[in-house]
């Protein structure tokens, strides 16, 4: 999040921007061992972030997450904002840390991850990373999911 953006080739542009559940500018992350002091980002939701760099209706062959816990909220507003039909490729590594996401929504995200199954989501490749422990006080658990879209149509 520390980097301006650049363009590395002419098919490839890094934007100095993280992927969220809102549009803002200031947006504080939790300090955890990658973020230690105060910190303001600019996040966007995938379609803002499309809408911003003029990709409305693209095609997205691959969308990797890996944002330490916020992909339950992202993925939530794939779902609201009817993003989710134009990726053929979606490669998620969930998070569950002692104290993110609540414990009182993994109900919810159990829902989220079948919701992805409805959408024609199939999973592909499975692997747990990372820290693992199942401790009460210290719970984390990190894996990576691929999906390919079974039911991807290329827009119209």
């Amino acid at each position: 999040m520390h980097t301006k953006d650049h363009v590395r080739s002419p098919h490839v542009s890094f934007y100095n921007m993280g992927m969220g559940a809102i549009n803002t500018n200031s947006f504080a992350p939790n300090k955890d061992s990658y973020v230690k002091d105060d910190q303001k980002w600019k996040i966007r939701t995938l379609k803002g972030a499309m809408a911003e760099l003029g990709h409305q209706n693209r095609v997205l062959d691959i969308l990797k997450m890996d944002i330490e816990s916020y992909e339950w909220a992202v993925l939530d507003n794939m779902f609201e904002t009817d993003v989710l039909r134009n990726i053929r490729l979606l490669l998620i590594e969930y998070h569950l840390f002692p104290n993110r996401p609540d414990k009182g929504d993994y109900a919810y995200n159990y829902k989220l991850v079948n919701r992805l199954r409805k959408l024609g989501f199939r999973e592909y490749h499975y692997e747990t990373c990372c820290l693992r422990t199942t401790n009460a006080s210290d719970f984390n658990y990190q894996g990576h999911v691929s999906y390919v879209n079974a039911f991807f149509q290329p827009p119209s």
